[in-house]
């Protein structure tokens, strides 16, 4: 008789590694140069972001600064003031959420715990640090 693990402790299901091809190497350096985005990359290829950033690093490609524009920020602070996610933000810019709270953080933005922030019907005044 075999004892069952409890849900909780059984291992997930590992994922399948995609290796990609010199030729695809290739193509993925021509199209960053190009101006598309590692997360655009990664899903085009169907590879982990992080495999585009380290394939880039070993053909020497100079990474383009992350982060947001002047505009982008703007627009965050009123996105941030109706009720949205750092993490909806974000996805909105194709940018991780934690950009998008350094760069509100940055300008001197006062983070909202969840439970702080208002429905993204109510909308709220900014809070700026003192």
């Amino acid at each position: 008789m075999t004892a069952r693990v409890p849900v909780t402790m059984q291992r997930k299901p590992y994922m399948t590694v995609r290796r990609i091809s010199a030729e695809e190497v290739q193509d993925l350096v021509v199209k960053y140069e190009a101006g598309a985005t590692v997360n655009e990359l990664a899903k085009y290829f169907g590879i982990h972001r992080t495999t585009v950033s380290a394939e880039l690093h070993r053909q020497g490609v100079a990474i383009r600064g992350v982060g947001l524009t002047g505009q982008q920020i703007g627009e965050s602070v009123l996105l941030y003031d109706q009720g949205w996610s750092v993490a909806k933000i974000g996805r909105y810019f194709d940018v991780d959420g934690m950009t998008v709270w350094r760069s509100l953080r940055q300008i001197g933005i006062r983070m909202l715990s969840p439970h702080e922030r208002p429905s993204a019907e109510e909308g709220t005044k900014l809070a700026v640090d003192a």
